[in-house]
């Protein structure tokens, strides 16, 4: 009986080694799993902070183009208010025959 409980005994001790050392193997998993995330997590981090700033440079680009475009269709329609309409005059019927704009 005494044979039973010493095999027994070292059975179990030779299945919590076994159990000790997988626990062991799964926490060294888990702790490189847990600095990947961190990582990652870091480097989205970075990567939305460099997209946020993008798209602001991106927006005030438009601004910029926006009020260009804005400026030189000003300008023209100014250009075009300033030039003097031509009067089509028909010498044969003397009647205008209206305005043309430039």
């Amino acid at each position: 009986m005494n044979d039973d409980n010493k095999s027994t005994s070292h059975a179990h001790s030779v299945e919590i080694d076994s159990l000790k050392h997988s626990l062991s193997e799964h926490l060294k998993e888990k702790e490189s799993l847990e600095q990947k995330i961190t990582l990652l997590k870091n480097d989205f981090q970075k990567e939305e902070s460099r997209n946020i700033e993008r798209e602001l440079a991106l927006e005030k680009e438009v601004k910029e183009l926006n009020n260009i475009g804005f400026k030189r269709n000003q300008c023209a329609q100014t250009v075009h208010m300033l030039t003097k309409p031509q009067v089509f005059y028909n010498h044969a019927t003397k009647q205008a025959l209206g305005f043309q704009n430039p």
